[in-house]
């Protein structure tokens, strides 16, 4: 089992490959990005913020968010987006990015 920083590694690779080439348009795959952005998120160390990893981490989050896409579902949508803000609302990129929608 993974502790740390090592899990925060993985997590960012797997969120970096997973939205390298495109939407995000399987639920099942959202629903695990989501999970890993989720664990990713409460690793960060959010009195530090300011930090370089902290900051790339929240850029993997946004960046998942941003490519998610439940096509012409825009209920699911909406409610995908409401999920993020509860779940990862210490992002200020998340928020600044969720104001477009």
């Amino acid at each position: 089992m993974m502790h740390g920083n090592s899990r925060g590694i993985v997590n960012m690779h797997i969120l970096d490959m997973a939205t390298r080439n495109g939407y995000v348009h399987d639920p099942t795959t959202i629903q695990l990005l989501f999970e890993i952005s989720q664990a990713l998120h409460s690793d960060t160390d959010l009195v530090n913020m300011k930090n370089d990893a902290n900051q790339q981490q929240a850029r993997f989050i946004s960046r998942f968010v941003r490519m998610v896409d439940h096509g012409v579902e825009y209920e699911r949508h909406l409610a995908f987006l409401m999920e993020c803000r509860g779940a990862l609302s210490n992002i200020i990129e998340l928020k600044e990015n969720m104001a477009h929608y």
